[in-house]
């Protein structure tokens, strides 16, 4: 799952990671994202840190509510922000600056899938 407030962010992202046979859910909209997550767990989230009305550190406490187990990872354009450390307080997994390497997201999807497994 993606969630970015950034069309072209989650297009892009989309675009590259379904090219490599990834499946991918992508949401601009954090209210439609948490409705998701309620429904199904995801091998891994990616969530941008700084969104309108509810922010990646607050969604990160919603989705750890919904789904304790739920693997986020924090991808964000401004790694010293105080809201890096609330996230990961909150249970995010990491943060990796934007922008990154796909290679990057690819390492952490396969992480999970040898712990998580896919859902």
């Amino acid at each position: 799952m993606i969630v970015d407030d950034e069309h072209a962010v989650t297009d892009a992202l989309t675009l590259v990671l379904e090219s490599m046979d990834v499946n991918v859910s992508a949401f601009q909209d954090t209210d439609a994202a948490l409705e998701e997550i309620e429904k199904q767990a995801f091998d891994l989230v990616l969530l941008d840190l700084r969104m309108p009305r509810v922010n990646g550190a607050q969604l990160t406490a919603l989705i750890r509510d919904v789904r304790p187990a739920q693997r986020i990872l924090i991808v964000t354009g401004y790694p010293d922000d105080p809201l890096v450390s609330e996230a990961l307080e909150a249970g995010a997994i990491d943060m990796v600056k934007k922008p990154f390497d796909v290679g990057t997201i690819l390492s952490y999807l396969e992480a999970g899938e040898r712990h998580v497994g896919s859902s």
